[in-house]
């Protein structure tokens, strides 16, 4: 299956493909590779000299007027701006996790409705956004055969709609455009044939105001086809609400024995979320142990649960962010260390190594109004908790610089586990700039109640951390 899954992809797919795979793959070079490599670029002859950024921008323009005038000559394709449009996807009584941007997708959005088929399976565009920073598709797919959910049926069907919604690949102008570590889908069945689903991707690269929007996929309710849709985007009405800069920003940074040297490409703040792309060449993790805040001094939540990397190029990671502005003059990256936990009781250090040393655990009845300390310097505001039918649903908003992670298990009023599984999900409120968290737990019927009546409290860690200022980047903004 894999073998005719390659062999009937085209030469761009391949490469596509192939470097997609290379982005993931996390293991170490074999002893002495990078310094072949290097020796080896070393060796090379000098590079012809290129012309001159304004000579390469004048030359770029040209090329791109060529393109698209060959674009509509040949295929005339029809140009959707972003303007206002109900986007029919938040039609359904149904929560989503970006429910709270559907003002901002209905303000500059545009409702498409083409479609595109094979094996069975048709896929329709409903309605699309796109920003500077973001692409939000919002599609039907329809099936002749019934759709048959990933997962098994103990996990929850919105995480299984999720898992079984296609992720889509996109180009502009007929060039791939790169993807994030983090494709965010979700979806949900109308009928035994029917999914509606979003994606949201993430653009870390400029793209015009108008272009040719090509989407496509070649795996759909694990059926291998074409599905491909090309559509016309005038952004130009977002763009005039967003604040994008690409500074190109050099950065070293060392922190707990472990040194980073990356690029701070881009920073945008758009009508569809604020975005900070840094591009690093590691055989590790990269870095993402930093804080970002404003000109105002106000601490800017991070969101980000996906990283990728490699050994042999840099690769783009696109971190999101809370709470940015247009009217923003600057953004502060600040590098942080981990530090050992302090004893809550007397405030000093523990060298234990001991993980228990940081836990703490807020009281049920004493929660709502408490500070989770996520970070010593700063954590999550809980403004309500809510318990019944099996769910627990934590509201809370960010403070100072937070680990939005905001991961806490249910105990009893000992401090004791409960005992019983559960699935947790997190919801970002973007226009709010709150955080919430969904807790369902997983036990039969019968033992659901007496479960749910033993909850006391939440424990949670703190970690201790240590702002690294010296080392802070500070990237103007206007």
């Amino acid at each position: 299956m894999e073998r005719e899954k390659f062999k009937n992809m085209t030469d761009d797919e391949f490469d596509s493909r192939l470097r997609l795979l290379a982005q993931r793959e996390t293991a170490p070079p074999p002893p002495g590779f990078e310094a072949r490599i290097q020796a080896r670029l070393q060796s090379l002859p000098e590079q012809t000299r290129r012309p001159s950024r304004r000579i390469r921008r004048l030359l770029t323009a040209a090329a791109a007027v060529a393109v698209i005038g060959t674009i509509t000559a040949a295929a005339a394709p029809t140009l959707f701006p972003m303007a206002r449009n109900a986007v029919s996807y938040f039609a359904a009584p149904s929560e989503f996790r970006y429910l709270s941007q559907q003002a901002a997708f209905e303000r500059f959005s545009a409702a498409v409705g083409a479609s595109t088929e094979d094996q069975g399976i048709k896929l329709t565009l409903d309605d699309i956004a796109v920003s500077d920073n973001y692409i939000n598709v919002f599609y039907t797919v329809q099936s002749d055969a019934p759709i048959v959910l990933r997962g098994d049926d103990g996990t929850p069907e919105s995480w299984r709609a999720a898992w079984t919604a296609p992720a889509f690949w996109f180009k502009a102008d007929g060039t791939y455009i790169d993807p994030a570590a983090q494709i965010e889908t979700e979806g949900r069945l109308e009928d035994a044939y029917t999914l509606k689903g979003m994606q949201r991707f993430a653009v870390m690269n400029a793209l015009p105001d108008t272009f040719q929007l090509e989407l496509y996929t070649s795996e759909m309710l694990d059926k291998t086809g074409d599905w491909h849709i090309a559509v016309g985007i005038d952004k130009s009405a977002v763009a005039a609400e967003t604040l994008t800069v690409e500074p190109d920003r050099k950065m070293t940074v060392n922190a707990g024995g472990t040194s980073h040297r990356f690029t701070v490409s881009r920073v945008s703040v758009s009508p569809f979320g604020g975005q900070l792309v840094l591009r690093e060449r590691t055989g590790s993790v990269p870095f993402c142990s930093f804080v970002l805040r404003d000109d105002q001094g106000n601490y800017l939540p991070v969101l980000n649960d996906s990283l990728q990397s490699n050994f042999l190029f840099a690769i783009s990671n696109s971190f999101e962010f809370l709470g940015g502005s247009t009217d923003m003059k600057s953004l502060t990256l600040v590098p942080y260390e981990a530090a050992p936990p302090k004893d809550e009781r007397t405030g000093d250090v523990d060298t234990s190594g001991d993980s228990a040393a940081g836990s703490r655990i807020i009281p049920v009845q004493e929660a709502v109004g408490a500070l989770m300390e996520t970070t010593n310097l700063g954590g999550v505001h809980i403004d309500s908790l809510d318990i019944r039918d099996g769910v627990v649903t934590v509201v809370g908003t960010p403070y100072g610089a937070a680990d939005l992670t905001f991961q806490f298990e249910l105990t009893d009023k000992n401090g004791e586990a409960l005992g019983c599984s559960s699935y947790a999900e997190y919801h970002y409120d973007r226009t709010k700039g709150t955080v919430t968290c969904v807790i369902r737990l997983d036990a039969e019927a019968g033992e659901l109640e007496r479960i749910q009546q033993r909850i006391g409290g939440l424990s949670y860690y703190c970690q201790e951390i240590r702002l690294l200022e010296d080392q802070a980047a500070t990237i103007e903004m206007k």
